[in-house]
């Protein structure tokens, strides 16, 4: 089984190196790819140094989610493994992604054991982001953006461009491999503090990644969104119509604005439902890609 790993990277000068000698030690038959995304640093040239089978980089700084894509697009491997270039995956926990991967499962994700050890204000933004994909997928995940995950390159090549580019690519990831009933796995792992520099995501990004949730939903099960939005107006329109119903001297046209409003709802989701059936057909044999 070969395998890829794909580092993202952008200015973490000072433990790429590490991070891919460690790799090359633990899987010598291994590729791994380093993505440096527009570093200011010597990160690149740190790269080259540790003996990266394969140095790719941005002019302009682009996203961790399109350094992930452009080096699952340049690997070889049956399988992708991504790794943080900060240093925060150790390798133990790294063995324990690839021993995870018998059994020809499709992907495997990961699970921090505590969601606050980035910080308790980023603790309830994942929180709140999580309690959210597990109401409109119907799982019950603990974690959603580990950034340390496999997934079998076949799989997923073909639906690459409509992951986000930015942050939020795990997530995006974990609810398409659940919606397209990939054969999943997760396990749970233990993270280092960050050996360097610090964690680049922002207050906007919590919004950036509720947004992420909510499309990758409706384009790949809009039925998911749609029909709580339509039951909930359904059931206020049986309330405005209880109301008509037993005080009919009391104007009051809130059934007839929800019914309205469900008839839109529902209209919208099953129009919705049918375009992606056929985007997702046609990504599947690979003839669309996102501009």
């Amino acid at each position: 089984m070969f395998l890829s790993f794909v580092i993202p990277a952008f200015n973490e000068e000072k433990t790429v190196g590490s991070v891919v000698r460690e790799l090359k030690e633990a899987f010598p038959e291994a590729e791994v790819i380093v993505v440096d995304d527009g570093s200011t640093d010597g990160t690149y040239e740190a790269a080259v140094k540790s003996g990266a089978d394969l140095v790719l980089k941005h002019e302009n700084n682009q996203g961790a989610g399109m350094s992930v894509i452009t080096g699952i697009k340049n690997a070889k491997g049956k399988y992708c493994i991504v790794v943080d270039a900060d240093g925060q995956h150790p390798i133990s926990e790294v063995k324990k992604v690839v021993k995870a991967l018998d059994g020809e499962v499709d992907a495997v994700f990961t699970q921090r054991q505590s969601l606050t050890s980035s910080g308790w204000f980023k603790a309830i933004g994942k929180f709140i982001l999580i309690k959210v994909t597990n109401f409109f997928v119907k799982k019950k995940f603990k974690d959603i953006n580990s950034g340390l995950l496999a997934i079998k390159r076949e799989k997923i090549l073909n639906y690459l461009d409509l992951l986000p580019r930015r942050y939020s690519f795990p997530t995006a990831l974990i609810i398409i491999a659940h919606l397209l009933k990939f054969k999943v796995k997760f396990i749970d792992i233990q993270v280092s503090p960050r050996k360097a520099g610090s964690s680049k995501v922002k207050l906007k990004d919590f919004l950036r990644a509720l947004f992420i949730i909510l499309s990758t939903v409706v384009v790949f099960e809009p039925l998911y969104f749609f029909i709580p939005l339509a039951i909930y107006s359904f059931y206020g329109a049986i309330a405005g119509g209880l109301i008509s119903l037993f005080f009919p001297n009391i104007l009051n046209p809130m059934g007839f604005i929800r019914f309205t409003e469900f008839s839109i709802i529902m209209f919208i989701g099953l129009v919705s439902n049918q375009i992606s059936i056929v985007i997702r057909r046609l990504l599947e044999v690979g003839k669309i890609t996102k501009s």
